[in-house]
């Protein structure tokens, strides 16, 4: 019996125990490079669900230092017990990956892909200014509400907490976090 096997799985852990094990042995979105499973649940934390990377992707694509991407995502999986959960299971699956014992030494930026990925043009296009992150959420929402499921949303946005906060709301509310060059989001409606 695993550790995890003893712990209480509530609805939003078997969720997510499910879709890591849907992402557990794939390429990363940006570079093609394969992410280990702790790379699957930084990319889950961070409403990469449906567009997963590796930490070095992640980073670069939040404006972000690896470790201190790393660190931030892992006080939040830390507090939250279904996603310890699921580093739990990629620990027990895959062992002290790289990313367990990441160090400033190692490298940051991945091979570029031998092909550039597609990009599909916006549904809409919204420029969001420096509106601050909650109003910024707000306004958001109503925007994704009036475009139909699946429907993808570029937004600008200036506000320094962005790089941060957008791919978290789109992890809580279930909408896909297709790219993230700050201050430039894409974003995909979730199909329900």
């Amino acid at each position: 019996m695993t550790e995890s096997d003893t712990e209480d799985d509530t609805p939003e852990a078997t969720a997510l125990l499910a879709t890591l094990e849907r992402l557990w042995g794939g390429h990363c979105q940006d570079c093609q490079q394969p992410y280990c499973g702790h790379e699957a649940v930084m990319s889950m934390t961070l409403g990469f669900k449906d567009a997963p990377r590796c930490l070095a992707c992640l980073a670069r694509g939040l404006a972000r230092e690896p470790d201190e991407l790393r660190q931030q995502v892992a006080q939040y999986v830390k507090r939250k017990d279904c996603y310890t959960q699921a580093w739990n299971r990629s620990t027990e699956r895959e062992g002290a990956c790289a990313l367990v014992g990441w160090t400033a030494d190692t490298p940051t930026v991945p091979a570029p892909p031998a092909t550039p990925p597609t990009v599909t043009p916006p549904d809409l296009i919204w420029d969001a200014g420096d509106m601050s992150c909650g109003d910024l959420v707000l306004a958001l929402r109503i925007r994704l509400n009036t475009q139909p499921p699946g429907s993808v949303i570029q937004v600008t946005a200036h506000d320094p907490a962005a790089p941060l906060d957008l791919p978290a709301w789109c992890g809580l509310t279930g909408h896909t976090l297709l790219s993230a060059t700050p201050p430039i989001y894409r974003i995909r409606r979730k199909e329900t």
